[in-house]
């Protein structure tokens, strides 16, 4: 009967705490990432995530993708379809509508990116 708060973990290794926070109601979120199920080696960051076109993992400076949706199942699939399409995927999620919270890495933090109606669902 209340408002549903979620956080947002960081997707850097290493590092605690929340990248975001959300209020929702009446939504599912889902986030793909490469924090847990990723690695580095000879500085390349290596995901769980599959490139379809290339047939090997995701590589890309996309750490994240959190993804609102009607239901779960919907939310998670977008959330994955979005982190293998790496740096195209805010320009896929905008053409789509998805509201959506993309997290990028650079040299100084994190680079956000938010596509539909996601950042009226940040705290």
């Amino acid at each position: 009967g209340r408002i549903w708060q979620v956080g947002i973990e960081d997707p850097r290794a290493g590092i605690d705490g929340l990248a975001g926070a959300l209020r929702l109601d009446g939504m599912a979120v889902a986030t793909s990432g490469d924090r847990a199920n990723g690695y580095d080696i000879g500085g390349r960051r290596f995901s769980h995530i599959i490139d379809p076109a290339r047939g090997e993992p995701v590589e890309s400076r996309l750490a994240s993708v959190s993804v609102l949706g009607v239901t779960a199942r919907q939310a998670d699939g977008w959330a994955t379809a979005l982190m293998a399409a790496g740096e195209t995927g805010p320009g896929l999620a905008g053409r789509q509508g998805l509201p959506a919270l993309f997290l990028f890495r650079e040299s100084d933090g994190l680079r956000r990116v938010v596509t539909g109606n996601f950042a009226q669902y940040l705290v």
